[in-house]
């Protein structure tokens, strides 16, 4: 376990090689370039939007998400994060939350939403790296909630839900359901590969008895069909992880707090 100082409400991790990269409250964006264990700010808006996702595509594109009831904005860099700068478009008319995003590549990318006064949960798609997006999924009245999206390929890619995982292989067009009331609570979703995924839920509902305020991380290594709890060398994990990042099989990192 490593502190990463007094940055509040830690929400997304993303590596690329020995560097993470980790977003939290007032628009703060962490950078560490020796695998964790030292950390250096990179941005931060005092006042600022609470952080839901942090991705670099690349070595040097990379995007950060921010949004609260009032809206959604999006940080981006062209330089490896050593700078972040505000796009100039976001799909604010159609939605006043956005829970996640998810990038292939610096163009081809999609997006969560929420019209919360309607109740109606959107997906967003953009082939311009963000510069536009276009509604290609949208549900109302709460039959699915929209919490958390991974695409491993342009096509393959999950969406997690409340209580729901989804896979789709035609880029998000469809999707099936795998996973269905298992959890009280959606998954922060990361897959390795077509078959080998993680999640962080925020309960224990698998395993009848269990408290509901235990944060678990649970393992899949049959693509999302099913899904099984992980331990610490102590037990449980710590409450307020809120997503998790693997390097490989055997190493990894939590974020949260």
């Amino acid at each position: 376990q490593v502190s990463v100082g007094s940055i509040e409400n830690l929400a997304s991790i993303d590596q690329q090689g020995s560097d993470l990269w980790v977003a939290g409250s007032n628009e703060t964006i962490l950078h560490s370039d020796d695998s964790g264990n030292s950390w250096q700010v990179v941005n931060s808006n005092p006042g600022g939007k609470p952080a839901k996702e942090i991705q670099l595509v690349n070595s040097s594109t990379g995007y950060a998400l921010f949004s609260d009831s009032l809206g959604g904005q999006m940080l981006k860099t062209t330089n490896g994060g050593l700078s972040w700068s505000l796009m100039a478009f976001f799909p604010n008319d159609k939605a006043d939350y956005f829970a996640d995003f998810e990038f292939v590549d610096e163009y081809n990318g999609w997006m969560l939403g929420k019209d919360i006064a309607n109740d109606t949960d959107y997906q967003f798609s953009t082939t311009d790296g963000g510069i536009s997006w276009q509604v290609m999924d949208s549900e109302t009245n709460g039959a699915s909630d929209y919490y958390d999206l991974f695409f491993l390929t342009p096509e393959i890619g999950w969406r997690s839900s409340l209580d729901m995982v989804f896979v789709t292989s035609d880029g998000g067009q469809t999707w099936i359901n795998q996973l269905h009331n298992i959890m009280r609570t959606p998954m922060k979703l990361f897959f390795l590969d077509y078959i080998n995924g993680w999640g962080v839920s925020k309960n224990k509902h698998f395993i009848s008895g269990d408290p509901a305020d235990i944060t678990a991380i649970t393992r899949t290594k049959d693509g999302g069909v099913s899904w099984y709890y992980q331990k610490t060398t102590t037990g449980d994990f710590p409450k307020g992880l809120k997503d998790v990042e693997m390097a490989n099989k055997n190493v990894g990192w939590a974020i949260g707090g």
